[in-house]
C-alpha cells in the first residue's frame, strides 16, 4: 500500500511539476515566432515586388530616353515623299506657276515652285488653269539646272517676293492655300521644299535645313537678281525656326530682308518638346534644338508674329516668348507686331481664320509700302496695283 501511495504521490508530483508550465510558454513563444516570421516574409515579398517594379520602370524610362535620342528625327520630320511634283499638276493656273530649283552648298539639288500673283500678271493669263506656260524659251542656269527665264522676269518685276518655309510635315503641294494669303495682295511666292521632302534628295536635319534656306535665298537674290529689301521671309511652325535663323544671319551680314513673318512657331524646339514630354530629359537629349530665341534678337527688319490662342501643338506662350525676345522696332522704325487669333489652332488657321491672316499680311505690306516703296529691278515693267 505504501508503495502504491508512493506511486500516487510520485504521479501527483509529476502532474503538478512546473515543467508543464515551461513547456506551454515555449510553445507560445514558438507560435509567436512563426507569426513574426510570416509577417517578415510577407514584408520581404512586398519589398521585392516594389524593387522589381522600380527596376522595370527604370528600364522603361531608359528605353524611352534611348528611343528619343535615336529616333528624334523620325519624330520631328514627317515628310511626304513623291517621285515628282511638277507645278503643272498643282492646280494653280499653269501660266502663273513654274518649277524652280536651287543647289545647296553640300551639293543637293532642291526643287520648289514659283507662284506668280494674278495681280502681277500683265499678260492676261490669270485664271487660265490648264494652259501651257507662255513665255521665252527655257535656258540653263548653273545654280539650278533648267530654269524658266520668265521666272527671273517675274521675280524682278514683282513688288514683293515671299520666300516660304513650311512646317515639318507634307510638302509644298499642301501649301498653295497659304501662299494665296500673299498672292491676293500682289506678292509672288517661292514655295520651297527641304531636303528629304517631296522629290528632293537627302535627309532632313537642323543643319541641313539651314543649308537649304541659304540656298533658296541665294537662288532668289543672286540667280534671279531680286534685291533683299523686296524679299519677305515667311516661316510656319518648324519653318518659322528656319526663317528666323536665316533672317538673323542675313541681318548680321548687313543684307536684311524686307520683313520676317512667323506663323505658329516657337521660341525653341526644346521648349515645345519639354512641354509635350515633361517626364523625359529632353533638354539633355534633343540634338535638333532650333533655338530661335537666340536668333530673333539679331533680326533688324520688321517682324510680324501670328499665333492662335487654342494651339495645342505649339502653345501660344512659346510664340509670345519668341516675340518678347525680338527687338522692339526694326532698323527703319517699324514696331514689331503680334497678332493673336482667338480660337485658332495650329493647323486650322488658314482654313478657318484665313481672313484674319490675310488682313495681318495686308497690314504689314501696307506698312512696308509706307516705309519705302519698292522698285522693280528687272527688265519687265512694274505691275499695276489696285
Amino acid at each position: 500500500m505504501s508503495n502504491r501511495g508512493i506511486d500516487r504521490n510520485e504521479v501527483g508530483s509529476d502532474v503538478s511539476e512546473p515543467p508543464v508550465t515551461v513547456e506551454t510558454a515555449d510553445a507560445a513563444r514558438m507560435g509567436g515566432g512563426e507569426r513574426v516570421s510570416a509577417a517578415s516574409r510577407r514584408s520581404r515579398r512586398l519589398w521585392r515586388r516594389l524593387m522589381t517594379a522600380i527596376a522595370w520602370s527604370l528600364v522603361a524610362y531608359t528605353g524611352a530616353c534611348v528611343m528619343l535620342g535615336f529616333l528624334q528625327r523620325r519624330l520631328i520630320y514627317l515628310p511626304t515623299r513623291v517621285a515628282a511634283l511638277p507645278a503643272s499638276e498643282s492646280g494653280w493656273p499653269r501660266a502663273l506657276i513654274a518649277d524652280v530649283a536651287c543647289r545647296t552648298d553640300d551639293g543637293l539639288t532642291l526643287h520648289g515652285w514659283y507662284v506668280r500673283s494674278p495681280r502681277n500678271d500683265t499678260g492676261g493669263n490669270a485664271g487660265r488653269a490648264g494652259e501651257s506656260p507662255a513665255g521665252p524659251k527655257r535656258e540653263a542656269v548653273a545654280a539650278g539646272g533648267e530654269k524658266d527665264r520668265r521666272v527671273v522676269d517675274w521675280a524682278r518685276s514683282a513688288p514683293w517676293v515671299v520666300l516660304f518655309f513650311h512646317g515639318n510635315g507634307g510638302h509644298r503641294g499642301c501649301r498653295l492655300p497659304e501662299a494665296e494669303l500673299f498672292t491676293r495682295h500682289g506678292a509672288d511666292v517661292v514655295l520651297t521644299d527641304y531636303r528629304g521632302y517631296a522629290e528632293n534628295p537627302g535627309s532632313p536635319t537642323e543643319t541641313g535645313l539651314r543649308l537649304d534656306a541659304r540656298a533658296w535665298w541665294r537662288w532668289l537674290t543672286t540667280d534671279c537678281g531680286v534685291v533683299p529689301r523686296r524679299v519677305i521671309v515667311y516661316g510656319a511652325s518648324l519653318g518659322g525656326a528656319v526663317a528666323t535663323r536665316l533672317a538673323g544671319e542675313l541681318c548680321d551680314r548687313g543684307t536684311p530682308p524686307a520683313a520676317l513673318i512667323l506663323r505658329s512657331t516657337f521660341s525653341s524646339l526644346v521648349d515645345v518638346a519639354a512641354y509635350h514630354y515633361p517626364w523625359l530629359p529632353v533638354r539633355a537629349l534633343l540634338a535638333e534644338r532650333y533655338d530661335s530665341h537666340n536668333w530673333i534678337g539679331r533680326v533688324t527688319c520688321p517682324i510680324l508674329v501670328i499665333h492662335g490662342d487654342a494651339d495645342r501643338i505649339v502653345p501660344i506662350r512659346f510664340g509670345r516668348r519668341l516675340f518678347e525676345a525680338a527687338p522692339e522696332t526694326s532698323h527703319d522704325g517699324v514696331p514689331k507686331k503680334f497678332v493673336q487669333i482667338a480660337g485658332g489652332g495650329h493647323n486650322d488657321l488658314v482654313v478657318l481664320h484665313g481672313e484674319t491672316l490675310s488682313r495681318a499680311v495686308a497690314g504689314l505690306l501696307e506698312t512696308l509700302r509706307r516705309v519705302g516703296e519698292p522698285r522693280a529691278t528687272g527688265r519687265s515693267a512694274a505691275p499695276q496695283r489696285s
